[in-house]
């Protein structure tokens, strides 16, 4: 099967020139993007369905923290393996899916189209989750592990990534 970037070659010019867009002015403010080894700020958000999550109520669970929108394909064809890694590993693992989209009614018509059952979606139209991690790249996820300390970055998405982060996860796990 023939990725969306091998049928659409012009799509990740495009796809480059919305993230600089998008995320230029997140860069030029910032004093430099999150990094493995780094501590993950004190992130906090509101999820789709109204309640506050926050980095400090994770901490002894390993956290995967996703940066997505609804109008970025590699998102999209990235989300439903965090969906899948979400209910793989119980209570040991809160993922966290950050949606950055101006409009929630956007959001929320995906998810229902969606059908994801293990995320827990914030909604972030304000930006403050990834300008707090200086954010580069979209979609970005950074895995953390049970004391807030950011063992793994990967920006982008291409197929096999998630299969990293997987690896990361269990290895924090053991």
């Amino acid at each position: 099967m023939t990725t969306f970037y091998e049928r659409h070659p012009w799509a990740r010019i495009l796809f480059f020139f919305l993230v600089c867009a998008a995320f230029g002015a997140l860069s030029a403010t910032s004093a430099g993007a999150a990094k493995a080894g780094d501590k993950i700020p004190a992130l906090s958000g509101t999820t789709v369905s109204g309640k506050t999550a926050t980095v400090e109520a994770e901490r002894g669970k390993v956290l995967v923290v996703n940066i997505w929108a609804t109008w970025c394909l590699p998102c999209r064809e990235e989300l439903p393996h965090f969906d899948n890694l979400a209910g793989m590993f119980g209570d040991k693992v809160e993922v966290w899916a950050v949606n950055v989209d101006d409009s929630r009614s956007a959001v929320e018509r995906y998810l229902n189209k969606a059908g994801f059952r293990n995320l827990t979606v914030l909604i972030d139209a304000d930006k403050k989750i990834p300008k707090a991690l200086a954010t580069t790249a979209m979609p970005s996820t950074y895995v953390v592990d049970q004391e807030g300390t950011i063992r793994y970055v990967n920006e982008g998405y291409k197929p096999g990534d998630e299969d990293k982060i997987k690896e990361k996860i269990e290895a924090l796990l053991k």
